[in-house]
């Protein structure tokens, strides 16, 4: 994972919607945020992923650098004991765009996509379509790299019985086995959907005590 491609990221998304240099402190900030002890799958990792999607779909974007900028805050603030962290991000974006007085119509579209990632709202935009699959891109990797995933999240739940975690685990896989569609864009549904469907069919299995998946 290189630090240095994260900056450059940063620095090209913060000059397509400002137009001035990168602020810097805000990056610290943020890069200080990702290892935070009690993450285990909501980490740099995660965020370097996301970047690397966003990259490779960058096409697709009707403001690509509010996207990565959306990306940066998306899980900035992660307590796994609160349920609105979403909001928190959201809010924490807000704040720091509006003290380097970026644009306020570009600052509501952040917030918006932000909020999206909360996977419980209709998306409005082919951005915040877009942003939705980035962040799910995980559940159409690798099996090596989802299975990591999964024990990643279990361990970020660590607080929660055994019992207790299945049932819910359970509960938001088949979510997305019942939805018609995973991913919302034509782009992550060709690219990701297949083996999303596999990932998680064999996660399900592994937690209702099935095979291990290959």
């Amino acid at each position: 994972m290189q630090l240095s491609l994260l900056q450059q990221l940063w620095n090209v998304a913060w000059h397509e919607i400002s137009h001035k240099p990168a602020p810097q402190q805000g990056f610290s900030h943020l890069i200080v945020l990702y290892p935070e002890k009690h993450r285990k799958y909501h980490t740099i990792q995660h965020l370097y992923e996301c970047l690397l999607q966003a990259e490779q779909a960058k096409h697709l974007a009707a403001h690509y650098g509010e996207i990565i900028i959306a990306l940066w805050f998306h899980d900035a603030i992660y307590d796994t004991h609160k349920l609105d962290n979403e909001e928190q991000s959201a809010n924490l974006a807000k704040h720091y765009l509006e003290a380097q007085l970026v644009p306020q119509e570009n600052i509501q579209r952040i917030y918006d996509l932000i909020l999206t990632t909360k996977h419980s709202c209709t998306t409005k935009t082919t951005d915040e379509a877009l942003l939705v699959d980035i962040d799910l891109s995980i559940l159409g990797a690798a099996p090596s790299r989802f299975y990591e995933y999964e024990k990643q999240i279990r361990e970020e739940y660590c607080f929660v019985p055994e019992k207790i975690f299945n049932g819910k685990r359970v509960e938001i896989l088949q979510r997305f086995l019942d939805q018609q569609r995973i991913y919302r864009t034509d782009h992550f549904f060709c690219s990701h959907e297949k083996q999303a469907r596999i990932n998680i069919s064999h996660a399900i299995e592994r937690i209702n005590g099935g095979k291990e998946a290959n």
